[in-house]
């Protein structure tokens, strides 16, 4: 609890500082130790500070991917696609880090067949997944009971590498 407090105390020291940070580099130091120890909530509402309180901190897509993390960990899917939303308007860039964050997330929360959803429209739009991304779908399918279906996946997955 004592670092939980550290965190806190010392994000609302960068925040108020005089003048405020240009780059988010501190503030993502922070929300990502956060998020590490669980602190979901309070990453959350320290990423709502910085929004309304520093606007010259503009969040980066590092930032963006934190929140969306700790927005599904705490079972808000549709804020998490909100903030992706927000990424995407700004036109900042995602990477394979933010998509996995979002269908991990999407598997979490007990909705394996909307996170294959998104990876099929992502794969149409062109998008290069990892093997992480393929785990993840796997294991939440497998967490499902949709074992037969994780097994065809990975049948898939293994005659396009090889």
């Amino acid at each position: 609890m004592k670092r939980a407090f550290r965190r806190l105390s010392s994000f609302t020291r960068l925040l108020h500082s005089r003048p405020p940070p240009r780059a988010p580099l501190a503030l993502n130091r922070i929300l990502a130790s956060l998020a590490k120890a669980k602190r979901f909530p309070a990453a959350i509402f320290l990423c709502a500070q910085t929004e309304s309180r520093a606007r010259s901190v503009a969040p980066c897509h590092v930032t963006l991917t934190i929140l969306i993390n700790c927005f599904c960990h705490v079972g808000k899917v549709a804020l998490a696609f909100s903030v992706f939303g927000k990424l995407l308007k700004r036109g900042l860039p995602y990477d394979v880090v933010t998509v996995n964050t979002l269908i991990n997330g999407i598997c979490l929360n007990g909705a394996v067949s909307t996170a294959l959803k998104f990876h099929d429209e992502m794969l149409a739009d062109g998008f290069e997944f990892n093997e992480i991304t393929y785990g993840t779908l796997i294991n939440g399918l497998c967490d499902a009971g949709k074992t037969k279906v994780a097994v065809r996946l990975l049948r898939m997955i293994q005659h396009c590498v090889f």
